[in-house]
């Protein structure tokens, strides 16, 4: 495993990797079950390559899971790290003073509401916070696909 000379390095390098190669978003679930009436939304973050070496450090540090799949259109394997929501949250704050390219997406994912574990059930208020960020965010990804 590749070493850093502190965990600053650490972060910093991390911050970069993800602007690079990282998404941050939130998935919502309009399922009726399970005593969901409601919306059931989760902030993801992920960080996809072709080779599983940085992603494992992610991993080691992070927490997560690193999934194995197909590239659309393609026949490379890639892999795709993965964690959500409290998680992603400490993550997001552990590089957000280093961040330059998703620095504005990584704010908007910030204020995206945590819930304590067993929260029998959000308000109202705290659903339309989850959706407003979850919106928010895919406007932010479809402005940095425009380039020029």
């Amino acid at each position: 495993m590749k070493r850093f000379p502190s965990e600053e390095a650490f972060l910093a390098w991390t911050a970069g990797f993800f602007d690079g190669e990282g998404w941050v978003g939130v998935s919502a679930s309009g399922r009726i079950g399970l005593q969901r009436k409601k919306p059931y939304h989760v902030l993801h973050v992920r960080v996809v390559q072709t080779s599983t070496e940085c992603l494992e450090l992610l991993k080691a540090r992070f927490g997560g899971s690193i999934y194995t799949g197909k590239q659309r259109n393609h026949t490379a394997i890639i892999y795709r790290w993965r964690i959500e929501n409290w998680r992603a949250m400490e993550f997001l704050k552990a590089i957000y003073p280093y961040t330059v390219v998703k620095r504005s997406q990584v704010e908007v994912a910030l204020t995206y509401p945590i819930m304590p574990y067993r929260m029998p059930r959000l308000t109202q208020e705290l659903t339309e916070q989850r959706m407003y960020v979850m919106n928010h965010l895919r406007v932010l990804r479809a402005e940095a696909k425009t380039y020029g």
